[in-house]
């Protein structure tokens, strides 16, 4: 048995496919909370809000069913380029990555009812990081969103109050911090007390 890695892949291609996973997950994320934030009618029960945890087709629909005040008029906006990505999105990440010089080709593949099928589709560099900055731009309009949801939710303050743990020496809500690069952790802010994120 060897240390050679299987499939060695170059830096710069590897940090190209980390950052479209990268954006596009933490994208899906930040909609699934707009998508709670936006139902009047969320629980802590999953089925209250369809789609909050999903991707693809699925999110962009529970994107539009999200329930806003009239200014803020740009949730539209941002189903519609989110739809727009989802076929890219799935390529990039789902497929196959070959590449040469300045360029990438992915193969992905696919079933239909009838075929087995194989999408192929070469992408350069420079186009791969469009896609990446079309998610950047995205994620910033959700941000924007969910701070408007946030702020005209009158059910957020008192859902977070129950799930926010409150520090035992002083009261205090405790923030969630990364300890170590990996391990989660409750802070409180005043006075450094921490407990697990997890009860034992």
């Amino acid at each position: 048995m060897t240390n050679e890695p299987w499939l060695p892949i170059p830096d710069h291609v590897a940090a190209l496919l980390g950052r479209v996973t990268f954006y596009a997950s933490w994208l899906d994320d930040v909609l699934g909370d707009a998508v709670v934030l936006g139902n009047p009618g969320a629980t802590d029960v999953p089925g209250s809000t369809p789609g909050w945890a999903d991707s693809g087709q699925r999110l962009v629909s529970a994107v539009r069913g999200i329930q806003i005040p009239a200014r803020y008029t740009f949730v539209d906006r941002i189903a519609d380029e989110l739809a727009s990505l989802n076929a890219t999105r799935n390529l990039l990440i789902h497929g196959v990555w070959l590449w040469k010089d300045d360029r990438v080709m992915v193969m992905k593949r696919s079933l239909d009812k009838t075929a087995r099928l194989h999408e192929y589709l070469t992408f350069t560099y420079e186009e791969i990081v469009a896609v990446i900055d079309r998610y950047q731009r995205l994620g910033k309009m959700a941000d924007r969103l969910v701070k408007a949801l946030t702020e005209n939710n009158p059910t957020h303050d008192a859902r977070e109050e129950v799930h926010t743990p409150r520090c035992p020496t002083d009261a205090t809500p405790m923030d969630v911090v990364v300890q170590d690069d990996d391990v989660i952790r409750w802070r409180c802010s005043a006075c450094g007390f921490e407990r697990a994120t997890i009860p034992s």
